[in-house]
């Protein structure tokens, strides 16, 4: 009878101490903040660059030839892009117009179209143009096909432009 008072006892001490600890952990964790992180809602906007000042880019091509886009976002949704093409002549073409932006996309819609052409890389360089045109709105697409919208896709850290066939990606310039 004592061994069984003994065991008894024992299973009790055992209960009780099984019931401390359960009752430290549910304090514990309820006393304690969650340790996961809540989820963030993100909006695309917030992760992409964002249109303002001075970008730059350049597709090369063999025998350094190249196509550089030089673009400038002015104020009131207004756009200024240079492009160089040094690839069999030596031209700029230097289009203002405004923009408008959904989301990380925007579309550049010229207004004035100015093309520069030079004789060679050298003339291009030093600034020597062979001839000025200043290409009237209704002659675009006669001029250009349907290739005077720009398409441009604000990235993490740069724009990506759809422009006269050509893909480049702008990188922010200083200002200096």
């Amino acid at each position: 009878m004592k061994l069984k008072k003994k065991i008894l006892w024992w299973l009790a001490g055992l209960l009780l101490i099984g019931m401390a600890i359960i009752i430290v952990v549910i304090f514990l964790n309820v006393s304690s903040p969650d340790k996961t992180p809540a989820k963030q809602n993100t909006n695309a906007e917030a992760t992409v660059v964002q249109p303002a000042g001075k970008w730059s880019g350049k597709q090369k091509y063999p025998q350094n030839e190249s196509v550089k886009l030089d673009v400038t976002f002015l104020s009131n949704k207004q756009y200024k892009l240079i492009e160089t093409n040094t690839v069999s002549q030596c031209w700029t073409r230097t289009y203002y117009g405004g923009y408008h932006r959904t989301g990380d996309k925007i579309i550049f819609t010229p207004e004035r179209i100015t093309v520069n052409t030079y004789a060679n890389k050298t003339a291009l360089k030093s600034g020597s143009v062979a001839a000025t045109e200043q290409i009237p709105k209704d002659q675009f697409h006669k001029q250009f096909g349907n290739q005077q919208l720009s398409k441009l896709t604000l990235q993490h850290k740069q724009i990506k432009i759809v422009h006269d066939h050509e893909k480049i990606y702008l990188s922010h310039k200083e200002v200096k």
